[in-house]
């Protein structure tokens, strides 16, 4: 990478400011540096325990993620979990218990570890919970058109 993308130069500074971004752009455009490379430089200045979470829609697309996210931090020994639909359970919740500093999931398959483990539910914070669609009382309410969320959010 020489000079950033439209995409990356769009998204990049509002993530690294803490703000929400959203980006489209085409196949091979540099979408997912967008997002990752902020969330490895913050990272960077603190190095410590599950730093970010990314959703994804297919397991597919969980494995490339987490292939880009090595490839981008190779020299910063991050550790990244990959928890998707298909494999086993038990050896997924121990993956996110040993606290990697990024996971990769499938929304599905996260909630089932957290319907499973009430221990890795604690080990996640609030806003984990509430963008799976728990809520403070601990409900899962419907938002409508199929999404999940708390309400008044």
């Amino acid at each position: 990478m020489v000079q950033p993308t439209p995409v990356q130069e769009g998204c990049i500074p509002a993530v690294l400011a803490g703000r929400d971004a959203i980006g489209t752009a085409h196949t091979g455009s540099g979408k997912t540096a967008a997002f990752a490379l902020p969330i490895l430089q913050k990272l960077a200045e603190d190095p410590f325990g599950v730093f970010a979470l990314v959703l994804t829609p297919t397991r597919e697309l969980a494995f490339q993620l987490a292939d880009h996210f090595k490839s981008l931090g190779a020299g910063m020994n991050i550790k990244v979990a990959v928890v998707v639909g298909g494999l086993d359970m038990r050896t997924q919740s121990k993956a996110l218990a040993d606290r990697p500093h990024i996971v990769i999931s499938t929304p599905g398959r996260l909630l089932d570890l957290f319907e499973s483990s009430t221990g890795l539910a604690k080990g996640f914070s609030k806003n984990v919970s509430i963008s799976l669609g728990f809520c403070q009382d601990g409900e899962r309410h419907s938002t409508g058109k199929g999404r999940l969320g708390c309400p008044g959010r």
